[in-house]
């Protein structure tokens, strides 16, 4: 059933070998036969044969199917072969963020270092922001990378220290990128069928639609656009402006990426698009034909078929993943250029997993950075920023307006907390942990439109976890903000924050007056006043930001300390945490009920079939439990915790007499503290972990009724099951949930000597 064959890319001099592996579950299937591609590590076709031949024989012989049986294989077979077949079987951990830790660890907070995350919505400024606290020059530098949209998708770790330039790069793992690069392939299927436009076809084969992987950063956009394909006025500014006008002299050619002829792309890229419509024209037909004929009143839910049926047919399709090995082979080819400075660590599989640098030239270190983080149009074709999931660098940064010692900040920028039209929904789990890590959280903000629905999720997450006091908000745009009732810059600065007042209120009146009180405080005492930041400041013609960051980072250097803790506690009842328990699940059913089409809630929207499809996929195949603004772990974690914070305001006595608002206030976050971090856990557990070959089966469903179905799954096998809401005669293991969440409750109060009757 199983055999190998060998292969090789038109620019590549070594062979590679394709299988499909009966000891690995194809995710799409459930079933054993996941295709597998890897390099053989030989530009000799005879020694490619003779690897064949004997991974053939491991495919042959189930002997060899197991863990267990390497050793043996290993005393028969080459070295290559055995790496090859029990690679999969034994995945390497691909921990991005600890592997960075390994080669650049983070000074910690008993070194006297503070660490800073910067939050915001997009195209808030937040990388504008870091620029400015690390001192990087906006013309000359530009690091890191700035643009008009969304920017920043690589967690980017910044330590302003004494010393030598040092940086580690992290890259995205081959599996993650491959599945970006099918949703690529395939929405240029769909393209196809659609009959859009050649370069519209090329379009989405080169840029995911989430926007977050420009793979075209990696490739070039491929053969120049023709006048026919775009229309554009001959008097608008897009046609009179050339792309490069914009950039600096030292930036213009980047020669720092290196020399490769784009030419061999392009053909490659163009005879890609022509496979992809032979691919969405042959499937097509072939959906066509299976389907039932439907009347001409169904034409919609016709199309609506097949564009699925696109999807799920040719995601497991050999012809598609020729597709993304070709354009898996072009993008490798980009890590040659990487000069010999620094070292490039891969893994058994080729791919690159990290590379690291250290220099004392400034100049050198901030060019050789730009092939991991630029979106410069003049290094289309070069760049590797799309498989960068991580950036590190150390060095003595420093803020051109600081005085005195350099301050021992470790800033972290990430990507943007998106605009999303539901106020109640929850940020990612990525967030929350971030924030349960930082010293301080510094929400960048529009000074001309503040705290928008992002940026008010945020605060209420803030709040309920017992992090409010963390909160810095830097008011940028300043400058735009005018109006002739605003004549002084005090004026404005009222203005700005007095726009804050009804989006606290609303906090106040869903989580209680102890949520409202910090961030008032950090509104009236942290807020900063930010204006021109995309240029270099100059303290004397800009005084006042200057002024303003001035504070700013001394804010920040004093951040993360928590008050001590009074002698009293406070005193809870066991029945407030059953029925706060309750109300969280109920509530977070009806919110996903809403979501997932099943019910009209108020202020829920539903999601389009596509995105409720792709989140299953997340969670089925991609060990992400997200996607795009569908937060399930986070949602039922942020539920919990709004009805634990609830309760936690309202004790039913104290230990040791009623303290002060201020003691009361420490004692309820550091309660909210401790608990969050333990729901988020027990959320991802019961969602995920748990939950697997559900997901598995919801992601499976095919053809007509599947969006029912798959909602179905998810409310009723996934959700249900996960987070049952407490019955008074609940069947066996019911409450199971109810009881783990009083667990983690009583082990958290215990830690903190409270009483829970």
């Amino acid at each position: 059933m199983y055999s190998a064959s060998k292969t090789k890319s038109q620019n590549r001099a070594g062979w590679s070998v394709i299988f499909r592996h009966p000891a690995v579950l194809n995710p799409k299937t459930g079933k054993p036969g996941k295709r597998m591609r890897y390099g053989l590590g030989t530009r000799e076709e005879k020694t490619a044969d003779r690897l064949i031949l004997e991974l053939d024989e491991l495919l042959a012989d189930e002997r060899w199917w197991s863990l267990s049986a390497r050793s043996a294989a290993a005393d028969r077979y080459e070295t290559r072969v055995v790496e090859i077949f029990y690679a999969s079987m034994d995945p390497e951990e691909s921990d991005t963020r600890t592997i960075r830790e390994i080669l650049l660890p983070l000074p910690s907070k008993t070194s006297g270092y503070r660490r800073v995350l910067l939050l915001g919505t997009t195209g808030a400024g937040k990388t504008t922001v870091l620029r400015q606290l690390i001192g990087t020059d906006p013309e000359e530098e530009r690091f890191p990378t700035t643009a008009t949209g969304r920017t920043t998708i690589a967690d980017t770790e910044v330590v302003l220290a004494d010393g030598d330039f040092a940086a580690v790069v992290t890259f995205f793992s081959l599996g993650e990128v491959t599945q970006h690069l099918e949703d690529c392939v395939l929405q240029a299927v769909l393209a196809a069928h659609r009959q859009e436009e050649r370069s519209e076809v090329r379009r989405a084969l080169l840029r995911h639609k989430d926007e977050r992987f420009r793979f075209n950063y990696v490739l070039g956009d491929g053969v120049e656009v023709a006048e026919t394909e775009v229309s554009i006025p001959a008097s608008s500014l897009l046609a009179a402006t050339s792309f490069g006008s914009t950039l600096s002299s030292s930036e213009a050619g980047m020669p720092e990426l290196g020399v490769l002829s784009l030419q061999e792309t392009n053909e490659i890229i163009e005879s890609l698009v022509d496979r992809v419509y032979e691919v969405a024209a042959s499937a097509a037909k072939e959906i066509e034909e299976e389907l039932t004929p439907i009347s001409t009143e169904d034409l919609r839910a016709l199309a609506e078929l097949i564009e699925e049926g696109l999807d799920e047919r040719l995601r497991d399709d050999d012809k598609v993943h020729a597709l993304i090995d070709s354009l898996m082979d072009e993008m490798r080819r980009r890590f040659e250029l990487i000069p010999a400075t620094g070292e490039l660590r891969r893994n058994k599989q080729g791919w690159p997993v990290s590379w690291t640098w250290s220099t004392r030239d400034r100049g050198d270190f901030i060019k050789q950075l730009r092939r991991f983080t630029s979106n410069s149009k003049l290094g289309f074709g070069r760049l590797l920023t799309p498989l960068v999931d991580g950036v590190r660098v150390s060095g003595p940064f420093r803020p051109t307006w600081h005085e005195g010692p350099n301050p021992k900040l470790v800033l972290l920028d990430t990507e943007g907390l998106g605009h999303t039209v539901d106020s109640a929904a929850s940020i990612s789990t990525k967030f929350t942990r971030l924030i349960a890590e930082a010293d301080a959280v510094a929400l960048v903000d529009n000074a001309e439109q503040p705290m928008q629905a992002a940026s008010v999720t945020l605060l209420r997450a803030m709040a309920r976890s017992g992090h409010g006091s963390k909160l810095h908000i830097c008011f940028t745009h300043f400058d735009a903000v005018s109006g002739d009732n605003l004549p002084t810059p005090a004026d404005r600065a009222l203005h700005v924050v007095n726009s804050c007042d009804g989006v606290l209120a609303k906090i106040g009146t869903d989580l209680g007056i102890f949520a409202e009180r910090p961030l008032r405080a950090r509104v009236r005492d942290a807020a900063f006043f930010l204006a021109d930041c995309q240029r270099k400041l100059d303290p004397a013609q800009d005084a006042l930001t200057v002024l303003e960051f001035r504070r700013l980072v001394n804010n920040l250097l004093i951040s993360g300390s928590r008050p001590t803790l009074a002698d009293t506690r406070p005193v809870y009842d066991r029945t407030n945490l059953v029925v706060a328990v309750r109300d969280a699940v109920e509530g977070f059913h009806q919110s996903w009920n809403g979501i997932l089409g099943r019910a009209s809630v108020s202020e829920v929207q539903k999601a389009h079939w596509g995105t409720v499809k792709a989140l299953s996929r997340r969670f089925a195949v991609m060990n992400q439990d997200e996607y795009r603004n569908l937060h399930p772990v986070a949602d039922l974690q942020a539920w919990l915790q709004d009805q634990a914070w609830l309760m936690i305001q309202s004790p039913v006595d104290w230990s040791g007499g009623e303290p002060s608002d201020d003691e009361k206030q420490a004692l309820f976050d550091e309660f909210a503290n401790r608990l969050s971090e333990r729901m988020l856990v027990l959320a991802h557990e019961r969602l995920f972990a748990q939950q697997n070959l559900e997901w598995m089966d919801a992601y499976a469903q095919s053809g007509r009724g599947s969006t029912v179905d798959r909602a179905r799954i998810i409310a009723e096998r996934i959700y249900a099951d996960a987070a049952p809401i407490p019955q008074a005669s609940p069947a066996p293991h019911q409450n199971e949930f109810l009881h783990q969440v009083i667990e983690i409750v009583r082990t958290t109060a215990a830690d903190m000597n409270i009483e829970l009757g």
